[in-house]
């Protein structure tokens, strides 16, 4: 099993579908919802508290992310990862029901991935380049050019 740390912002792509990061992970394993088909799945664990600020202000989790083509699948996949012991951090990541995703829950950390023929990492020099976007000098406001782009679209 190859383990692989990336930033946790970072695209990965599992069973062919593009997730974009923790948060989008995290938006189809609350949900219940699939994206594109792929069903997540998470056992999470809140930081633990040590005073009344901790309880006040604490929101972070560890985070352990499994995939699957189906709802039953998803099932017995959980089963399977809440019955195993965690270790430090409520870590999980293991070989016997990969594609799976760790994440530490602070914003600095990175999230850690079973690389494997079914989850892959993009390369960062490979991925979308963002545009620049000029100005054209029209006399218009960003509002006008916005609302005649969207009747553009509208009518075809």
């Amino acid at each position: 099993m190859i383990i692989k740390r990336i930033d946790n912002n970072r695209n990965i792509t599992v069973y062919g579908v593009t997730f974009h990061g923790f948060s989008d992970l995290k938006k189809y394993a609350l949900s219940g919802y699939p994206k594109e088909g792929i069903y997540v799945g998470e056992d999470s664990e809140p930081y633990p508290c040590f005073d009344s600020s901790d309880y006040a202000f604490e929101n972070r989790s560890y985070w352990n992310f499994v995939f699957a083509k189906s709802k039953e699948e998803l099932d017995e996949k959980l089963d399977l990862l809440k019955r195993f012991k965690a270790s430090r951090n409520y870590y999980k990541l293991n070989s016997e029901i990969y594609p799976m995703v760790y994440f530490g829950g602070d914003n600095s950390m990175p999230i850690e991935v079973t690389e494997c023929n079914d989850l892959v990492v993009p390369d960062a020099k490979h991925s979308k380049k963002k545009q620049k976007v000029r100005p054209v000098k029209t006399g218009k406001t960003r509002m006008e050019l916005l609302i005649e782009r969207l009747k553009g679209e509208l009518k075809e």
